[in-house]
């Protein structure tokens, strides 16, 4: 990575100051390299809520930045670093019923898969085989469906008014729709995946009897004495 980065100076776009760099050090073609000199030197970083941005791009005005900035976009390239902030796009420029242009677009669909990491304690066994026939079935991923819907619905509903706003809340919210959601098959969960569990709670189960049977025993040689 370039020094900017090494240096940890937090640059606003990723792509001129860590990516650009980084590939005009590495290529030895010219014509590479004049390709990434302009693009270096025409892209502009721009964020801000995905609707808005959509609108003014689409309609060729000028883009206020979250940094109060107004840019001047013309034929813009739209570079955007995650899936979620490219889906909100897409749905935000197919929103509008007057754009000027619309380009064709696909959304790669990017797929991450985080390993549970923990300690081997007496839950290892739950969280390794519970969690992870939970991720198989695909309840994770509907939740994490979900989320991304929540911001999107939350950035279209700020931003858009009358007519576009229901025809977007309609579209997102699926209102009259039939759709069903379909899980894989699941495993049930086995004894020896909870048996450290079980032993645990069998464990506090025995102490807290027994305390309270001490509790009584005293509370009867109390009694005792004192009928005495």
């Amino acid at each position: 990575m370039s020094e900017a980065w090494r240096k940890n100076e937090f640059p606003e776009s990723i792509l001129t100051v860590g990516m650009i760099p980084d590939l005009l050090a590495a290529t030895l073609n010219n014509g590479t390299k004049k390709f990434l000199q302009k693009l270096s030197q025409r892209t502009k970083y721009i964020s801000g809520n995905k609707f808005q941005l959509a609108s003014n791009i689409s309609r060729k005005v000028g883009v206020t930045s979250t940094n109060a900035r107004v840019e001047s976009v013309d034929w813009p390239i739209v570079v955007l670093d995650r899936v979620i902030e490219a889906e909100i796009f897409v749905e935000a420029i197919q929103s509008f019923s007057d754009p000027i242009v619309v380009r064709n677009h696909a959304v790669t669909p990017f797929n991450s898969r985080v390993p549970w990491v923990g300690k081997r304690n007496f839950l290892y066994p739950l969280y390794s085989k519970g969690l992870g026939q939970l991720e198989q079935a695909g309840i994770f991923g509907q939740w994490k469906k979900l989320i991304n819907l929540a911001k999107k619905r939350r950035q279209g509903y700020e931003f858009l008014k009358g007519r576009s706003r229901s025809t977007f809340l309609r579209k997102v919210l699926h209102v009259g729709g039939n759709i069903g959601r379909k899980f894989s098959l699941w495993e049930p969960v086995s004894y020896e995946a909870l048996k450290y569990s079980f032993a645990f709670c069998c464990g506090l189960l025995l102490v807290g009897v027994t305390c309270f049977g001490a509790e009584c025993f005293k509370v009867l040689l109390k009694v005792g004495k004192i009928l005495c």
